[in-house]
C-alpha cells in the first residue's frame, strides 16, 4: 500500500481500517481489547514491533492475563463483522479456532488458545516469523465455510494488501455481493 494500512480510510464512511476493526471487536463484546499497531483506533495501543504477524500476536499475548484465549483480527479484513468474531470467541472447541475460506486458514481472524499464544511467544522469541507454525498442534479446530457462513458473508475474508485490492473492494462495495 505504501503506507500503514491501519490508518487507511477505505472511503465508505467507516474511518480507518483499524477503527473499523476495533468497532467490530467491541460490538462482539470481547474484552480485554487493544490494538497492536500505530494507534489508529480508539483502543489502548501496544506498539507493533514490525516483524510480522507472529511477532504481533506474541506481543499481544504478553499483555493478556495468563490462561486467556484471544481473538485476533487483522485490520485489513474490512468485511469481518461482530457476528463472526462472537462465533469464534464462543465456539465450543477447547483449543484454537481457525476459519478456512477458499481452502486457506485465516490465521489473522481466529481465536488462539492460551496454549497456542504461549507457543507464539516462544516461537517469536526463537526467531520464527510465520504465524502458520501455530497450525500444527492437535488442538486447532478448522472451521469450514459451511460452519462459519451463517455468521458472515462469503466475502468476509477479503484482504486489502495492495492498492489494487482496495480499488476492487471499493468497486464491489458499491454493488451487491
Amino acid at each position: 500500500m505504501g503506507r500503514d494500512k491501519a490508518w487507511l480510510d477505505p472511503g465508505d464512511g467507516s474511518g480507518s481500517l483499524a477503527a473499523r476493526a476495533a468497532r467490530a471487536l467491541q460490538a462482539a463484546g470481547l474484552d480485554p481489547l487493544f490494538e497492536v499497531g500505530p494507534g489508529a483506533s480508539p483502543l489502548e495501543t501496544v506498539a507493533d514491533p514490525g516483524l510480522g504477524p507472529l511477532m504481533a500476536v506474541a506481543t499481544a499475548a504478553r499483555r493478556l492475563p495468563t490462561g486467556l484465549d484471544a481473538v485476533v483480527l487483522a485490520c485489513d479484513m474490512p468485511d469481518v463483522g461482530e457476528d463472526l468474531l462472537r462465533y469464534l470467541a464462543q465456539h465450543p472447541a477447547a483449543g484454537s479456532v481457525v476459519p478456512v475460506a477458499d481452502g486457506h486458514p485465516q490465521v489473522l481472524c481466529a481465536r488462539w488458545s492460551a496454549a497456542d499464544l504461549q507457543r507464539a511467544i516462544a516461537q517469536a522469541d526463537g526467531g520464527e516469523r510465520s504465524l502458520r507454525t501455530l497450525l500444527g498442534p492437535d488442538d486447532v479446530t478448522f472451521v469450514t465455510e459451511d460452519e462459519w457462513s451463517g455468521h458472515a458473508p462469503a466475502h468476509a475474508f477479503v484482504d486489502l494488501d495492495t492498492a489494487a485490492d482496495l480499488a476492487e473492494w471499493q468497486r464491489e462495495m458499491m454493488e451487491p455481493w
